[in-house]
């Protein structure tokens, strides 16, 4: 019997959400989801948020974890020419994958900063969304996680219109 590792996206039903086919071309068929989301309300000046899903196999040769983050890299700079005010989040099963190769240049801050398993943190999410989202991280004991993004909305008071 053959161990079968997966991921899953799920989104709630009140989100308007499409899997997206990016033109980046690549020798290989990594596994990285690509979804786009559309939530009724965004903070300013977020547009539209991207999730990359990304599974890299512990198998994964030095030059093939170099090759994916490559593609992560051309990805997002694709989506950013595109849609100059997206939000995007990059998260997934990274194993020894060097997360720091892609990361340094998109300058993503990563949001799990808390041991998640022992004292490591392997279920990373990273995001340039900045301090307009929040993540809330059950309390677990298996080896799969569950992460909840939650946005939340800031308002200043000397901005505000209304009495």
């Amino acid at each position: 019997m053959a161990l079968v590792e997966a991921f899953c996206f799920y989104v709630s039903n009140t989100i308007s959400y499409n899997r997206v086919d990016l033109p980046v071309h690549t020798d290989f068929n990594f596994e990285v989801l690509w979804i786009s989301l559309r939530p009724k309300i965004l903070p300013r000046p977020i547009s539209i948020l991207f999730c990359a899903v990304v599974y890299c196999p512990p198998w994964y040769s030095s030059d093939l974890r170099k090759a994916l983050c490559c593609y992560i890299l051309n990805s997002f700079d694709f989506l950013t020419r595109k849609y100059p005010n997206a939000g995007s989040f990059i998260t997934g099963d990274f194993n020894n994958l060097e997360t720091h190769r892609f990361n340094n240049h998109l300058r993503f801050n990563q949001l799990v900063i808390s041991n998640t398993r022992g004292n490591k943190i392997l279920d990373k999410v990273f995001s340039n969304c900045g301090n307009a989202i929040n993540l809330q991280l059950p309390c677990h004991h298996s080896a799969n996680l569950i992460i909840t993004v939650f946005y939340v909305f800031q308002f200043r008071k000397d901005l505000c219109l209304l009495p």
